[in-house]
């Protein structure tokens, strides 16, 4: 969970996909895993934060793994122009 001005902002993971944080430096890889969050409201302490993970017989194989510069590449070729 984070803050971005005032605003909280939590980033669940995929409904498909989550991405592997254990992936090599320099790496984003997607693996298989099904994920969603529920958010409680009004607790006492603020929010209340679930992560729940479903069943997936395809847990943990990669969806997708790009090395740095391919990951240059994609911010080159969708990210916002100069």
């Amino acid at each position: 969970m984070g803050h971005l001005e005032q605003a909280t902002v939590w980033v669940t993971p995929g409904v498909v996909s989550r991405i592997d944080l254990t992936a090599r430096p320099g790496t984003e890889r997607a693996v298989h895993g099904p994920s969603a969050s529920l958010v409680q409201l009004g607790t006492a302490n603020g929010p209340l934060i679930h992560t729940l993970h479903g069943r997936d017989p395809r847990v943990g194989e990669t969806v997708y793994e790009a090395d740095e510069e391919e990951m240059r590449q994609v911010i080159e070729d969708l990210g916002p122009t100069g």
